[in-house]
């Protein structure tokens, strides 16, 4: 699921809010809904911060780049 997809949703639930009239469980699945899509949302934004700032692979894990193996 795009970011922007799990975005529209958290959006739609701003709009949906369970009323009195409503079966006494339907607030807490909607409490329950709205906090796993905002906890998705934010999830996905760490995860594309942290591979827009991540260092190359080669440096991540310790090796040498293959050009530089060869001259070993």
């Amino acid at each position: 699921m795009p970011p922007s997809e799990a975005q529209n949703a958290v959006d739609w639930t701003d709009g949906t809010q369970p009323n009195a009239e409503g079966a006494p469980w339907a607030a807490l699945g909607y409490f329950k809904l709205r906090e796993t899509l905002e906890t998705i949302v934010a999830g996905m934004e760490a995860a594309a911060q942290d591979v827009d700032s991540a260092p190359p692979a080669e440096v991540m894990s310790g090796e040498k780049p293959v050009e530089q193996l060869s001259g070993s």
